[in-house]
């Protein structure tokens, strides 16, 4: 197929295309570690490790511009729904922490 030129996804430079594949494995490498902190017993530090997680991501959809590969809906939404997670999330991580009822 040819190339069409105007596409979205052919806006970032290929110099840029390293560093976004970077991100993606970086937040999914992030994202990993959130199972594998529960399951090694440290359920409220992987509750704490998803807010900031979230967090981090809200922030950085503030700072770049729409059409960025963690752009879901709009700019403001995405922001106001990414820090509200990560303080319901901050909120809720310590009953992450309780005993089990039995």
């Amino acid at each position: 197929m040819g190339h069409d030129g105007g596409s979205k996804a052919d806006s970032c430079p290929e110099r840029q295309q390293p560093y976004r594949t970077l991100a993606v494995v970086a937040v999914a490498a992030w994202l990993a570690a959130v199972p594998v902190l529960s399951l090694l017993g440290y359920r409220r530090l992987a509750v704490i490790w998803l807010a900031l997680e979230v967090l981090a991501l809200a922030v950085i959809r503030v700072q770049r511009p729409d059409g960025t590969w963690i752009a879901a809906r709009s700019r403001g939404f995405d922001v106001v729904f990414g820090l509200l997670l990560a303080v319901g999330l901050f909120a809720l991580s310590y009953y992450a922490g309780l005993p089990r009822v039995h």
